[in-house]
C-alpha cells in the first residue's frame, strides 16, 4: 500500500473538515427547527455540542504538543466558558 503525499493528505484534510461542517450546520438547522415547533432542545444539541468540544480541545492539546505554550491560557479560557454554559444549562434545565 502506497502512502500519501503532502497534498493527498491536504485534499483529503480538506473533504473531512467540508463535511464535518456539513454535519454540524446539519444539526444545527435541525435543532433550530425543532426548538421552534417544540420549544425546548433534544439530545441532538448536546451531541452537537460535544462534538464542538472534542474538536477544540483535541486541537488544543495536539498544539500544546507542537510546543506551542500560549494555548495553556486559551485552553484554561474555553474550560471556564464550558463550565458557566453548563451551570446556566443546568440552571434552565431546573426551573
Amino acid at each position: 500500500m502506497k502512502r500519501m503525499d503532502e497534498m493527498e493528505k491536504a485534499i483529503n484534510l480538506l473533504a473531512i473538515r467540508y463535511s464535518w461542517l456539513f454535519g454540524i450546520l446539519s444539526l444545527l438547522a435541525y435543532n433550530a427547527y425543532f426548538y421552534y415547533k417544540n420549544e425546548h432542545l433534544n439530545i441532538i444539541f448536546i451531541i452537537m455540542l460535544g462534538m464542538l468540544m472534542i474538536y477544540k480541545i483535541s486541537t488544543l492539546i495536539e498544539k500544546y504538543k507542537k510546543g506551542d505554550n500560549e494555548v495553556v491560557q486559551y485552553f484554561m479560557v474555553a474550560i471556564a466558558v464550558f463550565l458557566v454554559c453548563l451551570v446556566i444549562g443546568f440552571g434552565f434545565a431546573i426551573l
